[in-house]
């Protein structure tokens, strides 16, 4: 949203999907000074989400042509677009939603060889333009202090994006309340012997990934060292005390 789209104060936004990443884009959207941001899903509670994190505007598209409802919002499109399932029909409605002149970025992960059709003359005639986009194509030396400004100074909303929270044990619980629609995440904890483990794992590749890397990029391999130490090995530190927690 911010990187990739770079939208832009004062704009209109639709985000198809109000799970994890959707309303991920909708806070992008929100800080970056969206005037109106349209939230477009099936299922009322991720909606009902969505007005939570920063959306103006929603679109129940179990009952509602997105595409007509949108134009008809907006007076002929929206600025810029985000698919955030990785479905082609939502891929193909987030450009056909556009106004002249408008952005749409592909977000969820569309199946490897699955085709997305559109109007080739809209392309020239309305400039409309199709983006993919990976990892929000982050910097993370760069962006990462400034997620972690935004989370502190309350403007980024990380806590209430955690809907629920298990155990390991409770995965097919888990994905059972993601595909109705029930959380926009679910974190899982690990026992403490399942999280040494890990540090250990993750440690080992991070030596052996550091050297492979370094006669390569020796910036690149700090860059991975950093990271993965220290996001991974954070990670497994707050799960053992988790964990120490729940057994007293």
């Amino acid at each position: 949203v911010l990187n990739t789209a770079k939208i832009e104060p004062g704009t209109t936004v639709a985000v198809f999907g109000c799970g994890g990443v959707g309303i991920s884009a909708i806070q992008g959207a929100r800080i970056a000074g969206a005037r109106r941001i349209i939230a477009v899903d099936q299922f009322e509670s991720k909606l009902a989400m969505a007005k939570h994190f920063g959306a103006t505007d929603t679109v129940d598209a179990s009952n509602a042509d997105a595409v007509k409802t949108i134009r008809t919002m907006t007076g002929g499109g929206v600025d810029y677009s985000f698919e955030a399932v990785g479905l082609k029909s939502l891929a193909e409605q987030s450009y056909d939603c556009l106004r002249p002149g408008g952005t749409a970025t592909i977000i969820g992960m569309i199946p490897i060889g699955q085709k997305v059709e559109i109007d080739g003359f809209s392309l020239f005639w309305g400039e409309r333009r199709l983006q993919g986009c990976n990892m929000g194509s982050n910097r993370f030396r760069v962006d990462m202090p400034r997620y972690v400004d935004l989370y502190l100074q309350g403007r980024l909303n990380l806590d209430d994006m955690i809907s629920k929270r298990g155990r390991l044990e409770d995965v097919n619980e888990a994905f059972r309340a993601m595909k109705a629609g029930e959380v926009a995440r679910t974190v899982l904890g690990k026992s403490s012997w399942a999280v040494l483990a890990m540090t250990c794992h993750v440690e080992l590749f991070t030596q052996v990934h550091y050297r492979e890397s370094i006669e390569r990029d020796e910036e690149l391999s700090d860059l991975y060292r950093d990271v993965f130490r220290f996001h991974w090995l954070e990670e497994c530190q707050h799960a053992v005390m988790d964990e120490i927690e729940w057994c007293r």
